[in-house]
């Protein structure tokens, strides 16, 4: 599995995080606006490859130059775990074909009062109630997967989820 990692140095524990995903069999490509020599050493011993470009914040042109620096090759993942970059990762998904969170559901989640209309859009279809607090597993996962819109939760949490509600009857 290839997987684009945005910002693989900051903050301080994404590093980890790259060096979980290598760890597991990913080829993780991170991409970033600092020098590959001032990433730290975990991040930099557990990246594939890794593309500097001038300023994250740019977004259209960090799409550019990621498609280039790709070529014909094709990530399976785009992640980041920073909310700052999530509808950059979303820009990236959709350029580059890759299934996830898209632009207009990342925005839902950086816009508070959009989250607020999802949220209400949700309650509106009877999904979640004051009374039903989401009481159990399979409530949570139907509507997190609402909220996300067609994307569904990471597959092996929703299978860990899954295999939880079936073996053991879990509420929350």
């Amino acid at each position: 599995m290839d997987v684009l990692f945005l910002s693989p140095g900051h903050p301080s524990e994404m590093p980890e995080f790259v060096r979980g995903l290598s760890e597991v069999g990913a080829r993780v490509w991170g991409i970033g606006s600092e020098p590959v020599a001032m990433l730290p050493e975990t991040a930099r011993r557990h990246l594939s490859g890794y593309l500097q470009v001038p300023n994250l914040w740019a977004e259209d042109d960090v799409v550019q130059r990621v498609q280039r620096w790709l070529g014909d090759r094709r990530p399976d993942r785009v992640e980041t775990l920073a909310e700052y970059s999530v509808v950059l990762a979303a820009k990236l998904r959709e350029a580059l074909g890759v299934s996830g969170l898209r632009v207009e559901q990342a925005i839902a989640f950086r816009d508070k009062e959009k989250m607020k209309q999802v949220l209400d859009k949700v309650k509106s279809m009877g999904e979640v109630d004051k009374a039903s607090k989401l009481r159990t597993v399979a409530a949570l996962v139907r509507t997190a997967n609402l909220i996300a819109g067609s994307h569904p939760l990471v597959s092996g949490v929703k299978a860990q989820l899954d295999t939880a509600l079936k073996n053991h009857d879990v509420t929350v």
